[in-house]
């Protein structure tokens, strides 16, 4: 009686209760455990997370999204500070084998640290830990292109992931479909070789028209061998509908699991999308005001223009205070808005707009490296030696100082234009 009691407690504990139940067939017990897989699963996580050695500094790198988040979730992207390219991430199963002591090992253990693990392990061994933990790698992926690039990415993703219409929506989909229609013959009872030849022929054809015949690793490849195996001879070389239904079975859950992970995904895409939509947003906003400002202080488009650049003898005329409240005027357009902008289109005419409104010299030396390493990156570093705006305004050279505006204005106004920077959507 008590031991009756130990069980029942037991089957109270998710994931324990698992297998076949009393009086329950298997494609019953199918259809359970997949209704608690679809309820449970979009909160678990894998258990261990690993990423390759050559991919470790993605973790240094400053995230987009609020700059407060001390742990932020992997899935937010990141940004190279000196180009602006942006860092999406994805998430591949970690290909284990099962070692001679019945452990887990990482295959190639040698190329991948730990990123995460479980809290009771205090050290973990890549080659050696239990067969229970599930693995995850995480996949950084630069995009040089920038923001709206990265956002088509998502874009796609999401799409592709989608409920309606999505491409590996209506791969797993049709795999529910297909592996029904597989189990249908064992269900009768007996089966014969011929006609667990045809299921054999049934399932090669299937897995060449979802296209999951090439898949290497993860999900798909372990759900294709169960699937094949289905159709063939136990070990004794005996035709066993059990042992097939059991198989296809696993491979009906592998393809929940898949569905789930699809999921996940599409949630994912969604997310990394809105964060890089805000970026977008601020950041052309940012860039718009800059182009608005240096309008009204060089006089363009009917705007009276700043009294200093406006004086036709500023040698007489124009005062050093307000010089000095000139020069004021384009370092707030600079620290206000220029020196904000972190992400590529952007970027880079960000600071090469600060390097013609300032003088390199009199720039502060943390700002004057961050400037420089930016324009070296691009192989424009010698902008920093010509004649700026403000240099020019020192200068009492208006018409030169104009002429130099001018250049900046148009120069933020075409990347603003660009068509390629107007697209951040693959579908309507």
């Amino acid at each position: 009686m008590k031991n009756e009691r130990d069980r029942r407690g037991l089957d109270r504990i998710p994931g324990v209760r698992r297998g076949f139940q009393k009086g329950e067939s298997i494609e019953a017990g199918r259809e359970r455990i997949v209704a608690r897989a679809r309820a449970e699963m979009p909160r678990e996580k894998a258990t261990l997370l690993i990423i390759e050695n050559s991919k470790e500094d993605f973790l240094n790198l400053p995230i987009l999204g609020s700059s407060n988040l001390q742990h932020p979730s992997r899935w937010v992207p990141r940004y190279d500070r000196d180009t602006g390219a942006i860092i999406t991430t994805k998430w591949r199963t970690g290909v284990t084998e099962i070692t001679d002591k019945g452990k887990q090992a990482l295959k190639e253990p040698g190329r991948f640290s730990v990123i995460s693990k479980p809290k009771h392990a205090r050290d973990v061994d890549l080659k050696s830990f239990p067969k229970s933990w599930s693995v995850a790698r995480l996949v950084p992926q630069k995009i040089e292109d920038g923001i709206e690039a990265a956002m088509r990415q998502q874009d796609e993703v999401r799409k592709d992931y989608g409920v309606f219409g999505g491409i590996e929506q209506e791969k797993i989909a049709g795999l529910f479909v297909e592996i029904q229609k597989l189990t249908e013959p064992f269900l009768g009872g007996g089966i014969s070789r011929n006609e667990l030849s045809k299921v054999a022929e049934k399932t090669s054809t299937m897995i060449k028209n979802l296209g999951t015949s090439k898949v290497k690793g993860g999900i798909y490849e372990r759900m294709i061998s169960s699937l094949l195996r289905a159709g063939q001879e136990d070990r004794l070389g005996r035709v066993n509908p059990l042992i097939s239904r059991t198989l296809l079975r696993s491979a009906y859950l592998d393809a929940v699991k898949r569905e789930v992970l699809a999921r996940l995904s599409r949630e994912k895409a969604n997310n990394v999308f809105n964060l890089l939509y805000v970026e977008r947003f601020t950041t052309r906003a940012l860039l718009e005001n800059a182009r608005d400002s240096i309008e009204k202080l060089a006089g363009l488009d009917k705007e009276p223009g700043h009294k200093v650049l406006a004086e036709d003898d500023p040698t007489n005329n124009i005062s050093n205070e307000e010089i000095s409240e000139l020069r004021r005027d384009l370092k707030a357009i600079v620290k206000t808005n220029l020196r904000s902008i972190r992400v590529a289109p952007y970027l880079l005419i960000s600071r090469l707009s600060e390097a013609m409104l300032l003088s390199s010299f009199l720039i502060n030396s943390k700002d004057w490296f961050v400037l420089r390493t930016a324009l070296k990156a691009v192989g424009m570093e010698e902008e920093l030696d010509r004649i700026s705006v403000e240099e020019f305004i020192m200068k009492r050279n208006p018409e030169g100082a104009v002429t130099r505006l001018r250049q900046v204005h148009s120069l933020i106004n075409a990347v603003l234009e660009d068509p390629d920077n107007l697209v951040y959507t693959v579908f309507d």
